[in-house]
């Protein structure tokens, strides 16, 4: 049954490209495209970033959360960074310690000493960057979005000349400056650019800093995948919690999904990916 439901979602994706083919308008973001045939599956895992970990199951930026996400299968984890007043690279998705410890405060107007003693209502403490680095070294891809680019750049780089991590690291950062200044300590760093508009589309496609696009789950489209891949650039889309979404988001041909349940994306990867590819075949005038 589950395979008859399978081709009819891919069947009826087909006939939903072939009449709703995208032109190219006048912002200049999409041509028209034609479906492909199918193609083998690949790693599911490739295609999978455990968003915050596994936090669907245990509280996010946690190694029980890191762990989970790799007992499941995952190769990917996304980490979000912000730093301490004593310029130290700490794993937080909030600028502020006060969701989860409950502390009204910025990280970056807290010494280490002061972030160390923090703990969550379960008991966790905030992990530093350098301890991640050290519990997974390089058998993991690191997605790691900077909060506080301009203070944690110079933090960075050292942990990269430390770790020799730069080939296990994607860093999704909002400030150019800082994009340059890390690309110029490491030239082979790869960069994610998040959008929200057809103009940050575009800017992100014409930069040559920029190897992802990440949209939203509300912006994910068909569209976005084929201009990203025209440009030769991947897209992510964050967050993707349910099985609809995550089908959805296979099917049209996104490379990354972020998703707080990796178990359940890993899972519907190996269902779904390959299944149907769709990529430019013909451009009509």
């Amino acid at each position: 049954m589950r395979h008859v439901l399978a081709c009819v979602i891919a069947a009826s994706l087909i006939l939903t490209i072939h009449a709703d083919a995208v032109s190219r308008g006048k912002d200049g973001i999409s041509d028209v495209y034609l479906p492909a045939v199918t193609i083998p599956a690949s790693d599911p895992a490739d295609h999978v970033v455990s968003h915050r970990g596994a936090s669907g199951d245990v509280q996010e930026h946690t190694f029980d959360a890191y762990d989970l996400a790799i007992e499941y299968g995952s190769h990917h984890l996304e980490l979000d960074v912000v730093v301490s007043r004593n310029g130290t690279v700490y794993v937080s998705h909030d600028t502020s310690a006060l969701r989860l410890y409950g502390v009204d405060r910025e990280f970056h107007q807290l010494t280490d000493r002061q972030i160390d003693a923090l703990e969550s209502s379960q008991g966790y403490p905030v992990l530093r960057l350098e301890s991640v680095f050290e519990r997974y070294g390089d058998s993991v891809t690191y997605f790691i979005e900077l909060k506080r680019p301009v203070e944690t750049a110079d933090a960075l780089i050292r942990l990269l000349r430390k770790y020799d991590l730069q080939e296990n690291i994607y860093f999704q950062c909002a400030r150019t400056d800082t994009i340059k200044k890390l690309k110029r300590a490491f030239p082979g760093l790869r960069f994610i650019m998040s959008v929200h508009t057809d103009r940050e589309m575009r800017e992100a496609l014409s930069s040559p800093n920029i190897d992802i696009v990440i949209v939203n789950a509300r912006l994910m489209s068909m569209r976005y995948c084929f201009d990203a891949h025209e440009y030769g650039k991947k897209i992510a889309v964050w967050t993707l919690n349910t099985r609809d979404d995550i089908v959805h988001a296979i099917l049209i041909g996104v490379d990354y999904i972020y998703t707080n349940h990796t178990d359940l994306a890993l899972k519907l990867e190996a269902e779904y990916r390959g299944l149907i590819r769709t990529e430019r075949a013909e451009k009509y005038k």
